[in-house]
């Protein structure tokens, strides 16, 4: 995420509660502020990662109504949803 320094502790709070979220499938969560010396990061500095079992177990995250606030709060802590939010589903 590309997250403006007055928003950064808004959506850190954001990420503590996507992490207390306890649902069946979630295996992992872990959020940080990006601290690469490379500064390759386009802007992106706040990214955070969930893991899953299975893509049951996602969709059944994404329909969560708690996750559904908390991803309107995300949203709207940016100055611009559409290029500071990069979103990515992966298998392992």
């Amino acid at each position: 995420m590309r997250v403006a320094e007055p928003a950064i502790e808004a959506v850190r709070q954001i990420m503590t509660e996507i992490g207390k979220l306890d649902l069946p499938g979630k295996r992992s969560f872990d959020s940080g502020l990006n601290a690469s010396p490379e500064q390759r990061d386009q802007g992106f500095n706040l990214g955070f990662v969930v893991t899953f079992d299975d893509w049951d177990a996602l969709a059944v995250y994404q329909a969560h109504p708690d996750h559904q606030r908390q991803g309107k709060a995300l949203l709207s802590a940016l100055a611009n949803p559409d290029h500071d939010l990069l979103v990515m589903d992966w298998e392992f």
